[in-house]
C-alpha cells in the first residue's frame, strides 16, 4: 500500500524496483507536458504529500518524503519533484512540506528572496543528506537560462497575482510541514489572539496565483489543486475543521470558474476516498450542526454527526459538557482508534466544461484521467485529436465550426471559401495562407450570417451525414436542381446505396449514420430543405457531426 506512479509489480518493501522505466507510470501531467502544455500543482498539504506527488514521483511507498532506505537508489519524493520528470517541469508548485527541501544541520544562507533572519521561514529541516533542494532549484533553473522564483509568504503570492513577478517556473512553499486550519485562523482572529499561520495564503489565493501564471501558456495547461486538510481533520474527528475546509475548497472552485471558460476548459471536482462520517438523526431546522440532535430511548444526547472511528470516542456515558461547543471539539465515534477512518463507498465527481459527459454515470478511478486526456488531447492515444475519426475531427460550436488545422477537409474547402478562421486558444485570426502548413491546433471557422440561419432552422434530422470524410462520397452539385451529400458507405464503391450526381437513390433514405440520425429522407423532404438552401443561394457541403463548410 502507499506506492506512487508504479505497476503493481512494484511492492512495498521493493525500493529498488521504483527505478525502473518498465514499472513506472507517467501522470497526466506528464502526458501534458509531452504536448507542450503547462503544468502545477497547489495543495494545502505537504507538495511531497500523497496526492500531490502522485502527479510526479515513482516510489514503493509515499512515505519517502525526503529519505529512502539505506542501499536504494532511488531519489526521495523531495528529489524527484525538484530534478525529476515531470516534476521539474512544473512551472507552478504551491504548498507546504518546506522542511522536507532543507537539511537537518544547517540554516540556509544564500537562498534568493529569503529572510535569513526568520526561523520560521528559515528553520532547520529535516533532510539528512546535507542538501538544500532550494539552492538547487534556483540554480538548476539559472544553469537553463530560466528565471525562477522561490516565494514563502502570502505578501509574495500577491505580489505574484499583481504581476511583479514573471519568472518562468514559481516555487511557493508556504510552511515548514502542511499548512494551518483555517479555522485556526478564524477562530484566533475572534478572540483577539496571535492568528496562526497569518503569513499563509489561502487556498483560493494560491489557486488564483496558479491559474493567473498557466494561464500564459500558449497551448494550455493541467493544474492540480487539493483541499487536503479536509482528509486530515476527518482523521482528527474535527468535524467543524473539516466543513471549514470544504468550504474553502469551495472558494477556490469558484475562483476557477470565474478566471476559466467553460468554452475550453474543462474542470473536474473529486475525492480520492470518503471518510466514516455519519450524519444522525431528526435534529431541529436551525439546530447547530456541530451539536447534538436530540436524546435517544435512554434519554441519552447524541450528536447530529459522529465517527465510526477516531479520537473522539468516549466511554463517559453522562458526559453532556462535551456537547458544548469548544476550539477543538471532538465528534463523537463509536469506535477508539489513534485517528479517523476512511469510508468504502463511492465519491463523487462533478465535472462541467468540453467532454464533461464523459464522467457521467460509475467508473473506476484509473478512468478519470484518460477522459481528461481524451478531452484535452494528451496522453497514450494523442494522435486522436489530429487524426482522422468519428468524433474528433469535428464539433457542433453554436454558430461557429470548431475544427482541427491539419484537418485535410479544411485545406482543401475552408482556404477557398474566404471564411474567417480564429485561433480559440488566443483569439487571433489565422490567415489562409497558413493552412498550407496547418498548425497543431484547433480554429474556429466562423461561418456568414445567413448560412447559419439556414443551420439553424433546417432540422437536425434532415442533415445527411458522413462517418468519415475519406470514407464518403461528396456530391457537389452542379445543377440548381440537386443538394450536396455525404454519404457514409463505408465502401461507396459496392454499396447499392449510393447517390450519384443529378439522380438519387431512395433507398439511402433507409441508411442511418452510427449516431442515430437519418443520412436521407423522403423525396419530398429533400426537395424542401433543398428549396431551403436554394432560397439562400448557398451550395453546402455536411460533415459528421451536421457542421458545415461553405463550398
Amino acid at each position: 500500500m502507499g506506492a506512487l506512479g508504479v505497476t503493481a509489480k512494484v511492492k512495498p518493501a521493493n525500493c529498488e524496483a521504483a527505478t525502473d522505466e518498465s514499472n513506472q507510470v507517467d501522470s497526466i501531467m506528464a502526458w501534458a507536458q509531452k504536448e507542450g502544455k503547462w503544468t502545477g500543482i497547489v495543495t494545502t498539504d505537504q507538495v511531497v504529500g500523497a496526492s500531490p506527488a502522485a502527479a510526479y514521483a515513482h516510489a514503493s511507498s509515499r512515505s519517502f518524503y525526503s529519505e529512502v532506505p539505506e542501499g536504494c537508489s532511488a531519489m526521495d519524493i523531495a528529489q524527484q519533484l525538484i530534478h525529476g520528470k515531470p516534476g521539474s517541469k512544473f512551472k507552478v508548485i504551491f504548498g507546504g512540506g518546506r522542511k522536507h527541501f532543507l537539511p537537518v544541520n544547517t540554516r540556509p544562507t544564500n537562498e534568493r528572496r529569503v529572510n535569513i533572519d526568520n526561523p520560521a521561514i528559515n528553520g532547520r529541516g529535516v533532510r539528512t543528506d546535507g542538501r538544500n533542494l532550494l539552492e538547487e532549484w534556483l540554480q538548476k533553473h539559472e544553469k537553463l537560462n530560466h528565471t525562477a522564483a522561490y516565494l514563502w509568504s502570502l505578501n509574495h503570492l500577491r505580489m505574484l497575482h499583481e504581476g511583479d513577478y514573471n519568472e518562468d517556473y514559481i516555487l511557493g512553499l508556504f510552511a515548514s510541514e502542511a499548512m494551518v486550519y483555517s479555522m485556526d485562523k478564524i477562530l484566533a482572529q475572534s478572540n483577539g489572539e496571535e492568528i496562526p499561520g497569518k503569513d499563509q495564503p489561502t487556498l483560493e489565493e494560491m489557486t488564483k496565483a496558479a491559474i493567473n501564471k498557466l494561464s500564459q501558456s500558449p497551448s494550455g495547461y493541467v493544474l492540480f489543486v487539493e483541499g487536503a486538510r479536509i482528509d486530515t481533520a476527518h482523521h482528527e474527528n474535527l468535524a467543524g475543521y473539516s466543513l471549514e475546509e470544504v468550504y474553502q475548497f469551495d472558494k477556490a472552485i469558484a475562483a476557477a470558474a470565474s478566471m476559466t471558460s467553460e468554452q475550453d476548459t474543462l474542470t473536474i471536482v473529486t475525492a480520492d476516498h470518503s471518510h466514516a462520517f455519519t450524519i444522525n438523526g431528526y435534529a431541529s431546522r436551525g439546530n447547530d450542526i456541530l451539536g447534538h440532535a436530540g436524546r435517544d430511548i435512554n434519554k441519552k444526547l447524541y450528536s447530529t454527526l459522529s465517527y465510526a472511528a477516531g479520537p473522539g470516542f468516549s466511554l463517559n456515558e453522562d458526559d453532556e459538557d462535551r456537547f458544548t461547543m469548544v476550539n477543538h471539539f471532538l465528534q463523537p465515534a463509536m469506535m477508539h482508534t489513534k485517528k479517523g477512518v476512511h469510508g468504502g463507498e463511492d465519491v463523487a465527481v462533478y465535472a462541467k466544461g468540453p467532454w464533461a459527459h464523459l464522467f457521467t454515470g460509475t467508473h473506476d478511478n484509473t478512468y478519470i484521467p484518460h477522459a481528461l486526456a481524451y478531452a484535452a488531447c494528451i496522453g497514450l492515444r494523442v494522435g486522436h485529436c489530429d487524426r482522422r475519426g468519428p468524433f474528433n475531427r469535428y464539433a457542433h460550436v453554436s454558430g461557429a465550426l470548431r475544427r482541427n488545422a491539419r484537418d485535410p477537409v479544411i485545406s482543401k474547402f475552408a482556404a477557398a471559401s474566404n471564411l474567417t478562421m480564429i485561433d480559440h486558444i488566443n483569439g487571433q485570426t489565422i490567415a489562409p495562407d497558413v493552412l498550407k502548413n496547418p498548425p497543431p491546433r484547433h480554429v474556429v471557422v466562423e461561418l456568414p450570417g445567413e448560412l447559419r440561419q439556414s443551420i439553424n432552422r433546417a432540422p437536425r434530422q434532415h442533415l445527411p451525414m458522413a462517418r468519415r470524410a475519406e470514407d464518403a462520397e461528396v456530391l457537389v452539385s452542379r445543377r440548381n436542381e440537386t443538394s450536396a451529400f455525404v454519404t457514409n458507405n463505408r465502401s461507396p464503391q459496392k454499396s447499392p446505396n449510393r447517390l450519384t450526381q443529378g439522380r438519387r437513390v431512395h433507398k439511402v433514405a433507409k441508411r442511418t449514420n452510427p449516431y442515430g440520425a437519418s443520412i436521407g429522407k423522403h423525396p419530398e423532404q429533400q426537395q424542401q430543405q433543398q428549396q431551403l438552401w436554394q432560397h439562400q443561394g448557398l451550395n453546402t457541403m455536411l460533415n459528421s457531426h451536421g457542421t458545415f463548410v461553405k463550398s
